[in-house]
């Protein structure tokens, strides 16, 4: 038995597909932008970004060989000044990809208890 159908599961739990809505949900704060820059390269610059902005949108980071829609991207690189070709070259690295979901969910008051976000 389900409570939500497909559709609804995926309105709440999975990254919008369509610009217009991914525009109004994926603005970044001055505070995320300067978090973001802190960052050596720019595709984990535009990689960090990104976390942090699905952590806020859908309380969730990428998943393990995730790639968000390319709206996100593109809405979050503009944000940032970068290239959204680069985000290719983010976490090629599984360890980079996890480094930067432990940096980003402090940011939003959030740990990480094993699979499960729980905001402290």
């Amino acid at each position: 038995m389900s409570f939500l159908d497909a559709q609804s599961r995926a309105t709440l739990f999975e990254p919008p597909e369509a610009y217009e809505e991914a525009l109004a949900r994926y603005a970044l704060s001055v505070e995320d932008i300067a978090f973001a820059k802190g960052h050596r390269r720019s595709h984990n610059r535009l990689g960090f970004a990104i976390q942090l902005a699905l952590v806020r949108d859908l309380g969730r980071p990428l998943r393990a060989g995730e790639a968000p829609p390319q709206a996100i991207i593109s809405i979050v690189a503009d944000q940032l000044g970068i290239d959204p070709a680069v985000f290719g070259f983010y976490a090629q690295r599984e360890e980079t990809r996890r480094d930067m979901r432990a940096r980003s969910l402090p940011l939003l008051g959030c740990v990480l208890s094993g699979r499960a976000i729980t905001v402290v």
